[in-house]
């Protein structure tokens, strides 16, 4: 028994008897490829063929599948959708390597003073004043300039809107003159007076 896409049968021998039916089954197993999907982000949600059916799996993972050509259907919340169409090879293994784009939004920052450093989870991403594009979702955003205490908030930036972050940054009162360590000035074991650049 044989048919396309399926693993032809093995002979099997029949005996065959005057006015009796002989029944004989088969179950066809289907000629199949392996997909490996390996991309970023991990847990992205992987349809095959068919957008709105439910997951076969989240990325990193592996499918089997039809020879042929398919369509990989990749999404995540904060994350733009994306298709990609793969050719899988018979009894062979394709791996792919997709990678899912953020969906970004503006976060405007102004300090009352300027060239303010501006990280963004860590990274950095400009000096004061700046609009940056950062993905949606919660973050955590530091300011640093010499002189200054750090000003640290967490701020919810959506897609298609502009957080704002409006900082008054205070002076940092720090000497190290008085016992010859960095200390806050109302720690200082003497009577101190900070003459700032500006002045």
């Amino acid at each position: 028994v044989e048919k396309s896409g399926y693993e032809a049968t093995e002979p099997r021998d029949v005996e065959l008897k005057v006015g009796q039916q002989a029944r004989v089954s088969f179950r066809l197993s289907a000629v199949l490829g392996n997909l490996v999907v390996e991309g970023e982000p991990a847990g992205a949600a992987v349809r095959l063929d068919d957008a709105d059916a439910a997951p076969s799996c989240e990325m990193p993972c592996s499918l089997a599948a039809a020879p042929g050509r398919h369509t990989l259907y990749l999404s995540k919340a904060g994350y733009q959708p994306s298709e990609t169409v793969v050719d899988v090879p018979v009894r062979a293994t394709l791996t792919v390597h997709p990678k899912l784009a953020p969906i970004l939004g503006g976060l405007v920052v102004n300090a009352a003073v300027r060239d303010a450093l501006i990280t963004v989870d860590g990274k950095p991403e400009g000096f004061t004043p700046a609009v940056v594009s950062v993905p949606v979702g919660r973050h955590k955003v530091r300011l640093y300039l010499s002189g200054f205490r750090p000003y640290e908030a967490d701020v919810d930036v959506k897609a298609g809107e502009q957080a704002r972050l409006d900082v008054q940054l205070t002076q940092s009162d720090e000497v190290v003159a008085a016992s010859r360590v960095t200390e806050a000035i109302e720690d200082a074991p003497a009577s101190v007076t900070i003459i700032t650049r500006e002045e």
